[in-house]
């Protein structure tokens, strides 16, 4: 996805509200590379990630993650993000799949004229070649 659908409701949990705002800034930068990813607010295998590679990443360090425990919890070594909008990942995955089939059903039926035609076309040469040869 690209951009960040946030419920208001959850801007205003106690979680949220009750959290220093550097703890806010994480769970957002943190959140907001999940949406990127579309990975439903699970990164595999991040509890064993550098500060460089969350750095890189997500632009938090690994202490700023590990100090959002309300909003980042960890589980089997991935770290799980509160609030992601698995609701709108779902929307957009559907819309993106009717795309797809609308794409190829209008494009197969173009591809499949334009062969028809490609091969009417050759067809009429290879007469006209065979004629001109014969007469």
């Amino acid at each position: 996805m690209e951009w960040l659908n946030l419920k208001t409701a959850n801007l205003r949990d106690p979680r949220l509200l009750l959290a220093p705002p550097t703890v806010r800034a994480t769970w957002v930068w943190v959140l907001a590379y999940c949406v990127e990813q579309e990975n439903g607010g699970t990164i595999k295998g991040a509890e064993v990630w550098t500060d460089r590679e969350w750095s890189i990443t997500c632009g938090v360090t690994k202490s700023d993650v590990l100090a959002c425990p309300r909003l980042i919890v960890t589980k089997d070594a991935d770290i799980h993000v509160w609030g992601y909008p698995a609701d709108q990942q779902q929307v957009v995955k559907a819309k993106r799949d009717g795309a797809k089939r609308a794409a190829l059903i209008r494009w197969s039926k173009e591809k499949v004229t334009d062969a028809a035609k490609h091969a009417d076309a050759s067809a009429s040469a290879s007469a006209d070649a065979l004629r001109l040869r014969n007469a």
